[in-house]
């Protein structure tokens, strides 16, 4: 069982949780891979098709 010391960290927690998730967990559908290095590698590979550089967002790793 987790304790929180406010209302305000379960939701801190689970938008956490959401965007490792999101960004961080390598997937089977991109060769094994994490989203946000597929992005990464695409950027790369086709800059012009980027808007903006893809970065990782700060507290974020790799």
């Amino acid at each position: 069982m987790t304790f929180f010391n406010s209302s305000q960290e379960p939701r801190d927690t689970s938008l956490h949780y959401v965007k490792i998730y999101d960004q961080q967990i390598p997937r089977k559908a991109l060769g094994h891979i994490a989203p946000i290095q597929a992005l990464k590698n695409g950027h790369r590979k086709c800059p012009d098709l980027f808007k903006k550089r893809v970065y990782n967002h700060q507290g974020n790793r790799a």
